[in-house]
């Protein structure tokens, strides 16, 4: 009787013991699913982006070139490139935020450069008041100049034949490294700690 019952006890602990398996298997094949299931979901969602950054980048340069050669800028103009480089602001922020989510890199991979650099080019082009076309003296025409050569980097460093991404592609996650190289590279280069520096000099001059 003592055998009977403890072989019972035996066979009950075993399929406790099976069926937490199970569980757990089960658990971890949803999860996988529901996780490549966002992948599939996140590249269809964003992968468009990765060309779109280019596309914003060379809609901005005809943009400085015009004002640039004309030597005035108009309401239109000045709107355009701050909605730009608010998209790109966001683009970069968005892909940083992704990569810690899915752990493919750290907490430390949300602080960086250039999107904060691109919010400050934003904010210079931010400007209501403009409507009609107003004429650029020096100072401005040498900063826009400047944020000219600072998207011209981006540009160069992530090149102009970009294609839509996969999750599974590290490419998007060295596309936006050398955004970040290009821009720490930019400000090293000019001494400077960030685009701020000619935004604050454009409005202590105004």
């Amino acid at each position: 009787m003592n055998r009977w019952i403890k072989n019972l006890k035996a066979k009950r602990s075993l399929l406790v013991v099976l069926f937490a398996i199970v569980i757990t298997v089960v658990f971890a094949l949803t999860q996988y699913n529901t996780k490549e299931k966002y992948k599939a979901y996140v590249s269809a969602r964003f992968g468009p982006d990765m060309p779109r950054f280019v596309e914003l980048l060379e809609r901005a340069d005809r943009l400085y070139a015009e004002i640039l050669e004309k030597g005035s800028m108009n309401g239109r103009q000045s709107y355009l490139l701050s909605d730009i480089h608010h998209d790109l602001a966001d683009i970069i922020r968005t892909y940083r935020d992704l990569a810690v989510f899915l752990r493919l890199r750290d907490d430390s991979f949300r602080y960086n450069q250039s999107s904060p650099n691109a919010m400050i080019i934003m904010r210079y082009f931010n400007d209501p008041d403009i409507e009609s076309p107003i004429n650029l003296d020096q100072r401005t025409r040498n900063h826009i100049a400047v944020f000219r050569e600072f998207d011209s980097g981006w540009l160069a460093a992530v090149g102009r034949d970009i294609e839509s991404f996969r999750i599974n592609d590290a490419s998007w996650l060295r596309f936006l490294e050398a955004v970040e190289t290009s821009t720490i590279t930019f400000l090293a280069e000019r001494q400077m700690d960030s685009l701020n520096d000619l935004w604050q000099d454009r409005k202590s001059t105004q």
